[in-house]
């Protein structure tokens, strides 16, 4: 495999880097081409993750013998922001995406859809925010285990679930919309809060805590309900620390998930270079 591209600043549209992949000497196993997709594709959304932005793929080329094929993609070019590899130092991310890849296999489908709604393209900082903070529930969700992100496990709760189900449908004097509602409201009855997610993201990653101290979550939930309930937050409050911090922690995750050790960008207090991981205070 090989990556490369440009060092140099280049237009949104400009096709400035590519990821190559050739097949080993000799006959070539079947099902290798499908097998060579699906590492690009991880190696897709891993570089574009290490880039702080979408990258749009213009063509997809494929060289067999004497032929040569061109598959062609329609797509606009995205700005970068918040990178979290310098552009000169891409190659530890690399390597670590390609050994996570044939170690472990691609990384959940759940982390790049969480990255999609990280990568929103906009010049709204409350769109920032609130994409940041769905692709954070979006983790929470579909990353933790059983057991961590409800109140009491599910296979537990599903006798209860039904029991109450069983009530509401059965009392008197309830027309079908209120009925709906009530059944509706059952079903979310075991979740836990986004606090404790979030707080159980830590634990299940075993990420450090830094710079997440005390009630920042909680802080960092109320601006998230401030923008979703009454679609602004409060003149005195400055959004984009707390954009910086969603945006830190979901670097950490991912980061965690490639198993990634060595420099990358933070931008907590400004854009500099902090070591990946840091250690992680023993729980009391």
């Amino acid at each position: 495999m090989a990556v490369s591209g440009t060092a140099k600043g280049v237009a949104t549209d400009d096709m400035s880097g590519s990821v190559a992949i050739e097949a080993p000497d000799g006959d070539v196993e079947s099902g290798w081409r499908e097998k060579a997709d699906q590492f690009l594709r991880h190696m897709h959304h891993g570089l574009a993750f290490a880039h702080g932005g979408r990258l749009q793929t213009p063509r997809l080329d494929h060289v067999e013998g004497d032929e040569f094929h061109a598959t062609f993609f329609a797509g606009a070019g995205f700005q970068p922001e918040f990178a979290v590899q310098h552009f000169l130092n891409q190659d530890p991310f690399i390597q670590a995406l390609a050994d996570r890849y044939f170690q472990q296999g691609p990384l959940p489908n759940i982390l790049w859809t969480a990255l999609g709604w990280m990568q929103t393209d906009t010049t709204f900082d409350e769109i920032r925010f609130l994409t940041a903070m769905t692709a954070l529930e979006t983790i929470a969700e579909g990353a933790l285990p059983d057991g961590i992100a409800t109140i009491i496990p599910k296979k537990k709760f599903k006798p209860l679930r039904s029991g109450l189900e069983e009530v509401i449908k059965a009392a008197p004097d309830l027309g079908d919309q209120s009925r709906q509602i009530l059944l509706g409201k059952v079903a979310g009855l075991n979740k836990g809060t986004f606090n404790e997610k979030i707080n159980a993201l830590f634990d299940h990653y075993r990420i450090s805590r830094r710079d997440f101290e005390g009630g920042v979550i909680a802080d960092l939930i109320r601006a998230r309900n401030e923008i979703v309930h009454r679609g602004m937050i409060p003149d005195d409050a400055d959004i984009w620390p707390s954009i910086i911090l969603v945006r830190e922690l979901i670097t950490r995750i991912i980061l965690t998930e490639v198993g990634f050790k060595g420099r990358y960008c933070c931008y907590v207090g400004g854009q500099h270079d902090r070591d990946f991981p840091e250690e992680v205070e023993a729980s009391v």
